[in-house]
């Protein structure tokens, strides 16, 4: 090559780079050759080792000055691609020449090889030139029957003759052309004739399906059907409509070419290939291709009305090996001995339209308003064997597309609501759509599938009583929620009230649910507390502070120091747990660790009165001087109860009366209590009572009262006791006056 040419002598590798060494031998191959002859400097290295640096930069103008060698490939590849180009068009060429072949005279095909043609006409013998004559003019044929057939009958008949000829001369007869002896003209076609349409002849086809020794020829006829199957729809329509052998025909027709199914489906004259291959094939056959050709089972169903237009007069169990699911019994109503076979096979779609014809035109019952309200219950209540079989045979597609279509399907037995509860392969959301818009609660626990007991106590479909509420806490799939939900719903709970709250130990964990039920409202909660039969030895630990007080108020829980103790830090709560057990701390205070700060509280709640003077009893009153809010309470208390306490001493007195509001009933208090009190000591009570009670001291003030029984009482026991000079009357009002000692 011409880069070896320039190199030095006697080297041993170049490269692009000193460290690159390629061998001289090799560097056609190399993967960077391109490269490697377009760099402008290369680096060289001897055989000694010497590296020397070699100018390349003019070695494509030497090679040639015109064209790179990126464009010399190009140019290269360019003139193989296009000599490629040309030898496929050359083979197209051919092999459209070669279709032609059959098809062409036989003259013709003599005169279009020029140079073979004395060759073939050069031993010929006598009467050579008239033979050239005849066949190359188009007087005689391959076959010379054309020529023969003009002067020799035979055992042909005129039909078969004409017949001959005219696939001799290249025209295809009409399936339907008359031919009177079916084995003689078989007998003088050609082997090639029956890969062709000429053999498309309804006396033909049947001759060859009689016979056994033409098998190798129906085959090549079956062939050419599989091949041409859209455009040879006139044959097919002729032999369906005078063939002798249908039946034999379709049979081994399919055999040959299992594509048959498919393509007939997809062809324009789809109804009349798939109804005949209805009625002509056996039961075991049709199973065969609809197992192979599911598309067979979709477009018999889709396509039945027009398919039974064309099989009038056929056996309806023909039907059922297509297992087709008829999507409208009503369109095919003129066949009511087919629509009545489907429906006793089963054959036909889920779909409200059919079950509205089979009660309607089958069963003869009602259709209306009362089947969309209760189909299932219907449908399990017909006693109609094949009606019950389709639909338990694919439950999830008649659940599916006719009851959950149904919003009016409201008003199934409590047996129809069972049996879709029981069907597990049920999506669970449907089947809760379903039972929650039915209007009859299902009655007990005990049959409803665990999986959906929470569900019937959620959306309140279950009857409302104490033993299913018992029931569901019991079982394995127990849901609080649900249960609180079903307790909370209003009617659920005047309908569980009317009865008593189970008392006996196995009830138990009912009771217990509902004192432990935070999730009710208040109210709710109350009322069902209030039912409970008996108390709880103790306050739940999951309830809030609301919920344990509407149990002290319903009186819920036994009262004990040890239940008094777990209200501790909720004054509020421990207050009201004794004021509603006041009796029982009464009989023995001693019991309970109760203070006087907690009597107090007591003493503002809604005890009796003796009651409270009981605990103002157990309180030490020594301290109410300093107490003026407890000394408040007590005054009251003490005048209700009418009467006073041994233990009440001058300071206890003062207290109570000063700090006690209002103003009457300081002065009822000092007229119960003031014979505790010396002079002084009423003087000092009445000085911090408010104007003018505060007046009533010594000197010459002369204070008025209005005239009242307290005030008359008042003054009573003041003049008595020496602590006012006298009592008059004003004469301007009837007021009480009050006149004083001056000293």
């Amino acid at each position: 090559m011409a880069l070896l040419e320039t190199l030095p002598a006697n080297t041993s590798g170049v490269g692009r780079t000193p460290q690159e060494s390629i061998a001289p031998n090799s560097l056609s191959e190399h993967a960077d050759f391109e490269q490697i002859i377009t760099t402008p400097n290369l680096h060289c290295r001897q055989i000694n080792n010497y590296r020397s640096q070699h100018n390349n930069s003019s070695l494509e103008e030497k090679v040639d000055p015109n064209e790179s060698y990126a464009e010399r490939v190009r140019s290269i590849e360019q003139k193989a691609d296009a000599q490629k180009k040309a030898a496929h068009r050359r083979i197209s060429v051919l092999k459209s020449e070669i279709k032609t072949i059959r098809t062409s005279k036989f003259n013709a095909l003599l005169r279009s090889s020029a140079l073979e043609i004395e060759n073939l006409f050069e031993n010929i013998g006598e009467g050579g030139e008239l033979a050239r004559f005849l066949l190359l003019e188009g007087h005689l044929d391959d076959s010379y029957y054309q020529y023969t057939s003009l002067f020799h009958t035979g055992r042909l008949s005129p039909n078969d003759n004409k017949f001959l000829i005219q696939i001799r001369a290249f025209h295809t007869p009409e399936p339907l052309f008359p031919i009177d002896n079916p084995n003689e003209v078989i007998a003088g076609m050609r082997e090639d004739d029956f890969g062709l349409d000429y053999a498309l002849n309804v006396r033909l086809v049947d001759a060859l399906l009689e016979s056994g020794e033409h098998k190798n020829l129906l085959e090549k006829v079956f062939a050419y059907l599989s091949n041409e199957f859209p455009n040879q729809q006139e044959f097919f329509e002729a032999y369906y409509t005078t063939g002798l052998h249908i039946g034999e025909f379709m049979r081994q027709f399919i055999d040959a070419w299992r594509g048959f199914v498919p393509a007939a489906i997809e062809d324009s004259s789809a109804i009349l290939h798939i109804s005949r291959l209805i009625e002509h094939l056996s039961p075991a056959t049709l199973a065969r291709e609809r197992e192979e050709h599911p598309e067979l089972r979709a477009f018999a169903a889709n396509n039945l009305r027009d398919l039974l237009d064309l099989l009038e007069g056929m056996d309806p169990s023909k039907l059922e090996e297509l297992r087709i699911e008829t999507k409208d019994l009503a369109a095919i109503d003129e066949y009511p001995n087919v629509a009545r076979k489907l429906y006793e096979f089963g054959h036909y779609r889920l779909n409200a339209a059919n079950f509205d014809y089979i009660f309607g035109s089958i069963l003869g019952e009602e259709t209306g308003p009362d089947l969309r309200k209760r189909h299932y219950s219907r449908v399990r209540n017909s006693g109609a064997e094949p009606l019950l079989n389709r639909v338990e045979s694919d439950l999830s597609a008649y659940f599916t597309n006719v009851l959950l279509e149904m919003n009016e399907d409201d008003e199934e037995d409590i047996e129809a609501i069972l049996a879709v509860m029981l069907h597990d392969e049920l999506d669970a959301n449907d089947v809760e759509a379903f039972v929650l818009r039915q209007t009859k609660l299902l009655p007990t626990l005990e049959e409803i599938p665990e999986r959906y007991q929470p569900l019937v106590f959620r959306g309140t479909q279950i009857a409302p009583t104490w033993s299913n509420c018992l029931a569901f806490i019991q079982s394995e799939n127990f849901g609080g929620d649900a249960l609180i939900a079903f307790l909370g719903d209003d009617e659920v709970r005047t309908a569980l009230l009317k009865t008593p709250v189970p008392e006996p130990k196995e009830a138990l964990p009912l009771r217990q649910f509902l004192i432990d039920a935070e999730g009710l409202a208040d109210s709710v909660y109350r009322d069902y507390i209030r039912a409970l039969p008996k108390e709880f030895k103790a306050f739940p630990n999951a309830v809030s502070a609301g919920k344990r007080r509407i149990l002290i108020e319903e009186r819920r829980v036994t009262f004990n120091a040890e239940n008094l103790a777990t209200l501790d830090g909720e004054a509020d709560l421990q207050t009201a747990f004794v004021a509603q057990n006041i009796a029982s701390y009464l009989r023995d205070p001693s019991s309970y660790s109760i203070d006087d700060s907690f009597r107090e509280r007591l003493l503002a709640t809604d005890i009796s009165d003796d009651e409270k003077r009981a605990l103002i009893g157990l309180m030490d009153l020594s301290g109410l001087p300093s107490l003026p809010e407890r000394a408040g309470i007590v005054g009251p208390i003490l005048l209700r109860a009418n009467g006073a306490l041994p233990a009440l001493t001058p300071e206890i007195v003062k207290a109570v009366v000063v700090n006690t509001k209002p103003i009457g009933t300081q002065v009822q208090l000092l007229n119960l209590l003031h014979e505790t009190l010396d002079t002084n000591e009423v003087r000092e009570v009445l000085g911090k009572l408010s104007y003018p009670y505060s007046k009533i001291q010594t000197g010459y003030a002369r204070p008025t009262l209005k005239r009242t029984n307290e005030n008359s009482e008042l003054v009573r026991w003041l003049d008595e006791r020496n602590i006012i000079s006298s009592v008059g009357t004003p004469f301007w009002s009837n007021d009480i006056m009050v006149n004083l000692y001056r000293s």
